[in-house]
């Protein structure tokens, strides 16, 4: 099982302070990525997509969408779209999901 975890950091000192963690279906997490005001995280394991709300008080992560069983390898997003690009090697793929504005799920 793959694990992400969130930290805060102190903006005073830079020490970073565990925040939040959860085990994803998969062995690791190749790619991770945020929006550009740092709202939502995208990651993903290779085999399932996640998206999560970043609490801007805590930096606890909350799961805003069931994970997708996606094979997802590289990412980014794109803000001013409200896009997630991504790549599937397996396919030799590379796509999009449109990014919603309110709850930062993703969506085919």
């Amino acid at each position: 099982m793959g694990q992400l975890t969130s930290f805060t950091i102190d903006s005073s000192s830079g020490d970073l302070t565990w925040a939040w963690a959860t085990l994803l279906s998969g062995n690791l997490v190749p790619s991770i990525v945020t929006n550009a005001p740092g709202t939502y995280v995208y990651a993903t394991t290779g085999t399932h997509l996640y998206a999560y709300s970043v609490n801007p008080s805590t930096g606890a992560l909350t799961s805003v969408m069931t994970a997708l069983p996606f094979d997802v390898g590289g990412m980014f997003v794109h803000s001013a779209h409200q896009k997630l690009y991504f790549n599937q090697s397996l396919y030799n793929y590379f796509g999009s999901f449109a990014i919603d504005s309110i709850t930062g799920a993703t969506g085919a």
